[in-house]
């Protein structure tokens, strides 16, 4: 499946930066926070991986009115993902 034409930019750009290296930290960014979020590479992964697994279920954060993120929440904090 093609990547969005910003996201496959970004990994063109930063890919000759990467490449056999390897990455022992990540300071995620949001950029409508416009501070870094303050997770280790792992502990974002995590949360990224669940919030992909709830796309997949078929919840939509952009249509359920809110219904994904209260769902999201709950099971951050069962899971300990803060």
């Amino acid at each position: 499946m093609p990547e969005l034409p910003e996201v496959e930019t970004t990994r063109r750009g930063i890919e000759p930066h990467l490449r056999g290296r390897r990455i022992l930290e990540f300071r995620g960014h949001e950029a409508r926070l416009r501070w870094p979020v303050a997770r280790t590479l792992p502990a974002e992964l995590r949360v990224l991986i669940l919030h992909g697994m709830l796309h997949l279920a078929g919840y939509d954060h952009e249509t359920d009115r809110g219904e994904m993120n209260r769902i999201e929440r709950r099971l951050r904090r069962r899971l300990g993902l803060g």
